[in-house]
């Protein structure tokens, strides 16, 4: 059985579209599709960077556009900058 409040408020996602249901009201939120998602992820991160006083590299603002246009995995991304900036050390 299902609590009083669950059966007053149910989510639904169905891909990219959420659809509130408040009792007998229906409220459809904005459809995001995968590339503005990216593009809010990338631009919060680079607003942290801001807030450190610090800036991306010209290398890594261009894997960032790979990222938003979704020629790049954040896999990829990640394994570049890695490669980039972390040196291997064998004891």
């Amino acid at each position: 059985m299902h609590s009083a409040n669950e059966a007053r408020i149910r989510r639904k996602t169905t891909r990219s579209l959420t659809i509130n249901v408040h009792s007998d009201k229906v409220i459809f939120m904005k459809i995001q599709s995968k590339q503005e998602v990216r593009e809010r992820l990338v631009s919060n991160a680079l607003g942290s960077l801001r807030i450190e006083n610090m800036r991306p590299s010209q290398a890594l603002r261009q894997g960032l556009e790979s990222y938003v246009s979704g020629q790049k995995s954040i896999i990829e991304l990640l394994g570049e900058v890695k490669h980039r900036h972390v040196t291997l050390r064998r004891g």
